[in-house]
């Protein structure tokens, strides 16, 4: 009887392990990580997720079929991370007219109809978000033109910054929210790049943040008209603000990274100063 007790003791508990094994890789197995995007309607949904465009847009998934495309992702521009998502498989999402005039109104006060339209990049294999884009129609990003990913990473380093990774778990804070915390009104942004990474600065330790640059803005003011003649308008027409994806609160803003600045300009400030 004891023999027979022992044995049933021994087949339940390893039935309960059974359980939870199967628990721990079912929940393991749905992280962004570990969970490949097999059709479009997985990838508006993730991208939801991460976007949380839905808290201020009515958005029909099953309606969203003809904004949605697998291809790859080139050109990026992204420090550190560009080898590691060049030529992906990615989801394509563009998400039409995402209402930002809360945010236009908490910042001025003024009651206003905004919209953006961007684009989401969700890696097809992790299901992981690699970038959020928009830019204005009309608006050339060339007036704000970002540096190659060697010179920005040279420029970051500067301030001991760095992007490490795409993160495994799902901000806490999505992009919507992280936007209504940039240092400038996105509202007035001709282009706007987000990315949620994992980034550090001055030896902090690595955070999940949103990169959020905003692009083709009124220039950062410098110190003097004369100063005007060594820092060009497209050095200056943009901000970038880390936000913290957990907390939501604003970890630094600048001006990095900067295009290098162009021979015409040089020529121009050397004319200057033979003139003086």
């Amino acid at each position: 009887m004891t023999k027979s007790l022992s044995k049933y003791l021994s087949d339940f508990f390893a039935i309960i392990l059974l359980v939870i094994l199967v628990l721990m890789y079912s929940a393991y197995s749905q992280t962004p990580e570990n969970n490949s995007i097999k059709n479009a309607e997985e990838a508006i949904n993730r991208a939801l997720l991460y976007t949380g465009f839905d808290k201020v847009n009515k958005i029909n998934v099953k309606d969203m079929s003809n904004y949605v495309k697998l291809t790859k992702i080139t050109n990026t521009k992204i420090p550190f991370l560009e080898k590691s998502v060049e030529g992906k498989d990615i989801w394509e999402i563009e998400f039409q007219n995402i209402n930002i005039s809360h945010i236009y109104e908490k910042r001025t006060g003024l009651e206003k109809s905004i919209t953006m339209s961007f684009s989401v990049y969700i890696d097809k294999e992790t299901g992981k978000l690699l970038e959020i884009h928009y830019i204005k129609d009309g608006y050339n990003s060339e007036d704000s033109p970002l540096p190659s990913t060697d010179l920005a990473e040279q420029q970051m380093n500067s301030t001991a910054e760095i992007y490490y990774r795409f993160p495994d778990s799902l901000p806490e804070y999505p992009f919507i929210d992280a936007l209504d915390n940039t240092a400038i009104n996105p509202a007035h942004a001709r282009e706007i790049i987000g990315y949620y990474i994992i980034e550090s600065k001055m030896d902090s330790t690595p955070r999940r943040v949103w990169a959020i640059d905003l692009r083709g803005i009124v220039p950062v003011p410098v110190a003097s008209e004369n100063a005007e003649k060594y820092v060009p308008i497209y050095q200056r027409n943009h901000r970038r603000t880390i936000i913290d994806a957990k907390t939501r609160h604003q970890l630094f803003t600048n001006t990095l990274p900067q295009a290098p600045r162009k021979q015409s300009d040089t020529d121009k400030t050397e004319k200057n100063k033979n003139n003086k």
